[in-house]
């Protein structure tokens, strides 16, 4: 099977699965898309994130109700499905880094 994604303008710098079947990318267009299966095609669910540069790495938590994303503007957000709005929303935690050498 192959996905074009259309949505996300430039290069997608990950995509992970979730344990309920949830297709989760993210791009260098700062841009964060959670995607369902559906019988012809994916349908894209909208997701809140305020980062100011691009969206580097995402996760999905074990039982696939969260998401993780790390950006290029050393934030850290954790993505949650709100049902009263019907999109995914996210909070941040600014991440301080000394230097180069050390990992979070």
């Amino acid at each position: 099977m192959v996905i074009k994604i259309k949505e996300q303008n430039l290069t997608i710098s990950s995509i992970a699965w979730s344990s309920l079947n949830k297709l989760l990318s993210c791009s260098f267009d700062r841009s964060v898309m959670v995607w369902n299966p559906k019988p012809v095609e994916w349908s894209r669910d909208l997701v809140i994130i305020e980062n100011q540069r691009s969206a580097l790495v995402g996760v999905w938590s074990k039982n696939g109700k969260k998401f993780g994303v790390g950006s290029g503007d050393h934030r850290a957000f954790i993505g949650y499905y709100d049902p009263k709005q019907s999109w995914w929303q996210t909070k941040s935690k600014l991440l301080l880094i000394n230097n180069r050498n050390n990992w979070i």
